[in-house]
């Protein structure tokens, strides 16, 4: 049996391997990166001399960030003047805590293996292809945890590193922490089955892992997330089992807890700078000051014919991510609301289909009801659900959150159940029709 395992784990990452490589080919087979240096061209006053002849308009803008920010970040840790443990950087203003913003990340563990190798420019390409790679895998994990077959697994695996928000947040610190929703579920999975020590040593590595990521606020939304499956797997448990499960519920809701304890005293020497840097920033009081000012009428506001008919229509985009434009082609935002990076939510329309279809099953799976409840919460904080926006969206760090990025959990959610549908129509006996329309459609 371990064998067998072993076998099918093997040939499963070399297919996720295989396709995060080709996804990267000029990375691997000519040695290029993954950058959108030529906005530099037009941002930096030392680079317009050197713009070369015939040059025409620079390329996806909303790329600027990782040029602007986290490449110049990278090379003055790694290639540059800043030396270990990067306490303070001298050449940001009149100087800035590089531990008080998170997203320098210097104890990223990708960056701290591949960046000492291979140098920053080449090696945030080689970190692309990682992140990519460990993004199916948790996947790949999580789908055999709750026993689904090797192909709805791998296609699973495949469908979430290839989902809309990893791809467009991927030289983001955002697909860094996103990554691991998977394995947090994985171990929220293992509390809920009663295997306290696994579950509680998976989350823990996961959440300190996710800190040194460097992106909070996607981390808070990944634990969120993964409390909520947690509590969901457990009640459903309880209306199985009764009063006899209560004692090993609490215990589950308790290692969770702890876990995450253990992860923040683990890497208090970077949330604590954080926190403190984060109180004093402008954009903190910005988020809370617009979200006070919109409580009193919001219900009013999310309600109008006119927010409303802007949510029906960005929903086009998780069906076809190009409706209304792409920044790449068409050198646009294609949205005044928003931008292509936060509405990335496709998975597919096949996978999507199927995992509309699987809510056929909610009332015979406990782990369908499950997923099918994260999704439609994902759902309702994406699309402000007033319900939602006007109870826990007035909750501190929700109320000044981007929850709109909740689009991980509905992508992950999305692939999951569509895997899982793909999974119970391999094993019955007569084909579901539907299923196999879809499977073909995709």
């Amino acid at each position: 049996m371990k064998a067998k395992f072993i076998s099918s784990a093997l040939l499963a990452y070399l297919v996720i391997a295989a396709f995060a490589i080709a996804m990267h080919w000029p990375v691997v087979s000519e040695g290029k990166t993954v950058s959108a240096f030529d906005l530099s061209y037009r941002a930096f006053d030392a680079y317009r001399g050197e713009t070369p002849e015939g040059f025409g308009r620079e390329g996806n803008g909303l790329l600027s960030d990782a040029v602007l920010v986290f490449h110049a970040w990278d090379v003055a840790m790694f290639d540059g003047p800043l030396e270990f443990p990067y306490l303070w950087n001298p050449y940001a203003g009149c100087g800035s805590p590089m531990l008080g913003n998170s997203q320098s990340a210097p104890f990223d563990p990708l960056k701290l293996l591949i960046y000492p190798v291979f140098g920053v420019r080449r090696g945030f390409g080689i970190i692309c292809i990682i992140k990519m790679f460990l993004a199916g895998v948790f996947t790949w994990h999580f789908l055999r945890l709750i026993r689904l077959g090797a192909m709805p697994r791998l296609l699973g695996a495949v469908g979430f590193m290839a989902c809309g928000f990893i791809i467009a947040w991927l030289q983001w610190p955002h697909s860094s922490v996103g990554l691991l929703l998977p394995l947090m579920l994985f171990g929220s999975e293992k509390l809920a089955r009663g295997k306290t020590r696994s579950g509680f040593l998976v989350i823990s590595i996961a959440t300190t892992v996710g800190v040194l990521f460097g992106h909070p606020e996607t981390l808070f939304h990944v634990c969120f997330a993964a409390g909520a499956y947690l509590v969901l797997r457990l009640i459903s448990r309880l209306r199985r089992e009764g009063a006899c499960a209560l004692k090993r519920c609490g215990k589950a809701t308790a290692v969770f807890v702890l876990a995450g304890i253990l992860a923040a005293g683990m890497t208090a020497f970077v949330l604590l700078p954080s926190a403190e840097y984060i109180q004093n920033s402008s954009k903190l009081d910005q988020r809370a000051t617009k979200s006070q000012r919109t409580q009193s009428v919001s219900l009013q506001k999310l309600l109008s014919p006119g927010d409303m008919a802007y949510r029906n229509r960005e929903l086009l985009t998780y069906v076809m991510p190009n409706t209304f434009g792409n920044p790449s082609i068409h050198g646009h935002w294609w949205n005044q609301g928003t931008n292509y990076n936060e509405s990335a939510g496709y998975v597919s329309i096949g996978a999507l289909a199927l995992a509309l279809l699987s809510w056929r099953y909610v009332r015979r799976s406990n782990l369908v009801l499950s997923l099918v409840v994260l999704q439609l919460l994902s759902l309702a904080f994406i699309g402000k659900l007033p319900l939602i926006e006007l109870t826990i969206g007035k909750l501190p760090l929700f109320n000044v959150a981007l929850n709109k990025r909740f689009l991980l959990v509905l992508c992950f959610c999305n692939v999951s159940l569509a895997a899982w549908l793909l999974h119970r129509w391999g094993r019955s006996r007569k084909a579901d029709r539907p299923a196999l329309a879809i499977l073909a459609l995709a």
